[in-house]
């Protein structure tokens, strides 16, 4: 009995033949220790998304004076650009879930999230009903498995947020009746950064897309974050910068 297997046409390369790789490719190197370490701490395949701007795929090389520091300073910038901004990304989500337990608990129930009545699309309601009942079954949290054991299972709404994605509590928002003492209204009143929620899912979603590597079409980068194409232009995981002249 015989059994096909799709032969790949790439070999794995040891950390040496990454090095000559970069080389034969016309990468200038300075130090190959520090680049022995970056590729061990980092990855070829990482790294080599910071330098698709630099090479010429027709010609298989990389364009004159391309140096590896240039293109690991590069992956070091992303890291620290998304980490900033991740933390401040956080900062104003802790406060929308605790804004949000507050503006529902107007209701006076605290398994208002089960009541389809504040929501206004009913069969998004239960297609969020649906994700959050896989995501509170996912959850090793403690306050989770103290409700499970003594609740029936029933979770209280400022449990349920605290396990939520951003994705999700994003969806839930959207879904909620608006007007003059609505849920979304009073949410809205208490919540100074409401204005700016859209902006940051936008945000969050531009860096899962892009994170760890720079889009080298301008024109795909214009099209996932609303930038004007720039002649001269390449983009990190979130902002398009110019490249020194």
């Amino acid at each position: 009995m015989g059994c096909f297997m799709y032969q790949y046409p790439k070999r794995i390369l040891t950390i040496e033949q990454q090095m000559q790789s970069y080389i034969d490719a016309g990468m200038e190197i300075t130090s190959r220790k520090n680049v022995e370490k970056a590729l061990k701490s980092v990855g070829f395949y990482r790294l080599r998304g910071y330098s698709f701007h630099l090479y010429d795929n027709s010609a298989k090389k990389y364009i004159p004076g391309t140096k590896f520091d240039d293109v690991f300073q590069l992956y070091q910038f992303d890291r620290e650009l998304s980490a900033l901004i991740f933390s401040m990304i956080s900062k104003i989500e802790i406060a929308l879930r605790v804004r949000l337990v507050e503006a529902l608990l107007i209701h006076g129930d605290a398994l208002i999230l089960q009541d389809s009545s504040i929501f206004k699309e009913k069969k998004m309601y239960w297609q969020n009903m649906s994700t959050i009942a896989s995501e509170i079954a996912r959850s090793n949290d403690v306050f989770i498995k103290h409700n499970f054991d003594n609740h029936e299972g029933e979770v209280p709404v400022w449990a349920v947020v605290e396990v939520l994605s951003f994705g999700t509590l994003s969806k839930i928002i959207k879904n909620l009746k608006t007007g003059t003492g609505s849920t979304y209204s009073i949410l809205a009143s208490n919540y100074k950064y409401i204005d700016l929620w859209r902006d940051i899912e936008i945000m969050i979603k531009i860096l899962f897309i892009c994170h760890g590597s720079i889009l080298k079409s301008p024109q795909k980068a214009s099209k996932i974050n609303g930038s004007a194409e720039q002649k001269g232009a390449y983009y990190t995981t979130t902002t398009p910068f110019l490249k020194a002249p």
